[in-house]
């Protein structure tokens, strides 16, 4: 709420600071913690967050940094692939929800891109590269090794975040699509640092109710 609450008020790059820095307090608490590689993903999102903020005022400028943010961000979900990767212990201990959300995944990335593909015009193999990254991430995220659920709804938060800003750019702004990629970005990121700090140790032998 406070990036939103600073791009109101305080537009430019105070607000993107405010941005910058919420991610990189996760990435403390994730370094404090010491799980760097965790760590690592969060502060390389920072770099994308800044990227994607940083102002534009003409159309190849945009498009420029909307690229650069894609490759930064891609960087970011590999990082997150081998953090999951790293401390994966097998499918006996993952709750069956988490199962299915992990298959049905490629499907729903298959109809984002048929939806968006039209628009997509040359960026259409870009985009179709960092969605197989963000397909990956987001299922090793249903795998990870903690009953709690926050950091698989994190994994499907950081899909929904980067679909609403699939749409946003490519089919045009909607209502509040600003905060509610905002809201979604940073439960996604939240969800996968705290869930993960939390539920450290734990395994998934005993289902969560959600």
């Amino acid at each position: 709420m406070a990036f939103l609450l600073a791009r109101q008020m305080f537009p430019g790059w105070p607000a993107i600071s405010v941005k910058v820095a919420s991610i990189l307090l996760l990435a403390a608490l994730a370094f404090r913690q010491r799980e760097r590689l965790l760590a690592t993903a969060l502060v390389i999102s920072a770099v994308g967050d800044a990227v994607l903020a940083f102002p534009a005022f003409d159309p190849m400028t945009r498009l420029f940094l909307f690229m650069a943010g894609m490759a930064v961000f891609f960087q970011a979900h590999f990082c997150y692939i081998a953090f999951f990767g790293l401390r994966y212990q097998g499918l006996a201990i993952v709750p069956g929800w988490r199962k299915a959300v992990a298959l049905a995944l490629p499907a729903v990335m298959v109809a984002m891109l048929a939806f968006l593909g039209p628009k997509l015009d040359f960026l259409l193999w870009p985009v179709v590269v960092y969605s197989l990254a963000l397909t990956g991430m987001a299922a090793s995220a249903q795998l990870a090794p903690v009953r709690t659920p926050w950091v698989a709804l994190g994994g499907l938060s950081f899909v929904l975040s980067d679909a609403l800003l699939g749409v946003a750019r490519f089919s045009g702004p909607f209502p509040f699509s600003h905060e509610l990629i905002w809201l979604t970005y940073y439960t996604a990121q939240a969800g996968i640092c705290v869930g993960w700090v939390k539920g450290r140790g734990e395994t998934a032998a005993t289902p969560s109710p959600l």
